[in-house]
């Protein structure tokens, strides 16, 4: 078989298409898995049949509630809420234009631009979606 860009995207889809339908089964499974088989009251984990089973509470809210309750209650914010820094392009792209035009905010000094310019890392992914939806990166 000759390697073309036509062959590899089509073996891809077929990828993306078998991950979706193990996904799915996964899901059944381990549905059926939870209807079958009882938490034990002292401990959050169990080992059966070579398998450790492990019962994980975690915790979710809206970004929107998230945004609100920490405008309302910003003491709760480091309590309550993690905080996951992600730098965002489109704001980093707009403050070195102001840098560079020397129109930065009051509140933004100039060094500070630089220092986080200095440790920000830029990474370029390809990903390639189908028709019916789903990535494969």
């Amino acid at each position: 078989m000759t390697i073309t860009v036509e062959n590899v995207l089509t073996e891809l889809r077929k990828v993306n298409e078998y991950m979706k339908k193990l996904q799915e089964r996964k899901k059944e499974l381990m549905a059926i898995l939870e209807e079958n088989i009882e938490r034990p009251v002292d401990k959050n984990t169990l080992n059966l049949e070579g398998a450790k089973i492990k019962w994980v509470t975690t915790a979710k809210i809206s970004n929107t509630k998230a945004r609100e309750l920490t405008e309302k209650y910003p003491g709760l914010v480091n309590h309550v809420f993690s905080v996951t820094y992600k730098p965002k392009l489109s704001a980093l792209n707009r403050i070195q234009f102001a840098k560079s035009k020397g129109k930065l905010p009051n509140d933004i000094p100039e060094e500070a631009v630089e220092e986080v310019l200095k440790y920000v890392e830029l990474e370029e992914r390809m990903s390639v979606s189908f028709e019916e939806g789903g990535d494969n990166e």
